[in-house]
């Protein structure tokens, strides 16, 4: 599992900006979020082609975000959606 932390840059970037946990649905300060690069074969990035097959999932703790990188990695990978 890789951290990868909060999107940066922009006005997005602000610490009171919230957004919602994939796991539990809490909305959270996006500076206190965790995030991770997880394998999903349905998602075609629109401007960088190597990250084609790798979705960010956002966690509101590392137990849900633990879980979120489990449900992915049991989730088959099928390369003709690629």
């Amino acid at each position: 599992m890789e951290d990868i932390g909060p999107p940066a840059g922009g006005p997005a970037d602000d610490a009171e900006t919230l957004d919602l946990c994939d796991h539990c649905g809490r909305a959270v300060a996006r500076a206190e979020l965790l995030g991770a690069l997880v394998p999903d074969s349905s998602v075609l990035h629109s401007a960088e082609p190597e990250l084609d097959g790798r979705r960010v999932v956002l966690a509101c703790c590392a137990d849900h975000l633990a879980a979120l990188v489990a449900d992915y990695r049991r989730r088959p990978f099928v390369p003709e959606e690629q």
